[in-house]
């Protein structure tokens, strides 16, 4: 996928998501391929002026999926993002995707103590030098 191919879906209940957009012919559904949900903040400034910033935060949020399948009677129009808004999805995306790799790499990290410590709570404290290189390097994992 292009940065060129991104699209703003704006859908029946008002929320507009910037994503790659895939849809198959005859099918009731078309899927949204990595949204991130576009949000307009109104602010009224020093002046009496009204500010509006954008910004782009995860649409469905605490899920690993990428693609979300929506019933295409919900789509109110699609249409081409600009230039800015093509960089600023590409650059919120890599943040949010170290992000969620970084709290991946802390989940797994707090998981292989928990299971080190589970080891010697339950008094098996008879680990093998290889048994506590595992654990630490997460390639033993608990079940």
């Amino acid at each position: 996928m292009q940065p060129e191919d991104l699209k703003i879906v704006k859908l029946s209940n008002g929320e507009q998501v910037v994503c790659y957009f895939s849809y198959e012919e005859g099918s009731e559904f078309v899927r949204l391929i990595e949204p991130l949900e576009l949000k307009l903040h109104s602010n009224v400034n020093e002046h009496g002026a009204v500010d509006e910033t954008i910004c782009l935060t995860d649409w469905i949020h605490h899920t690993n999926d990428n693609v979300f399948s929506i019933a295409k009677h919900r789509i109110m129009t699609i249409t081409k993002p600009d230039k800015s808004l093509i960089e600023y999805y590409a650059t919120s995306k890599k943040k949010y995707d170290k992000q969620k790799n970084l709290i991946e790499k802390q989940r797994q990290a707090d998981q292989n103590a928990r299971l080190l410590e589970d080891k010697f709570t339950k008094g098996d404290v008879k680990l093998t030098k290889k048994e506590l290189y595992d654990i630490l390097a997460g390639k033993i994992t608990k079940h």
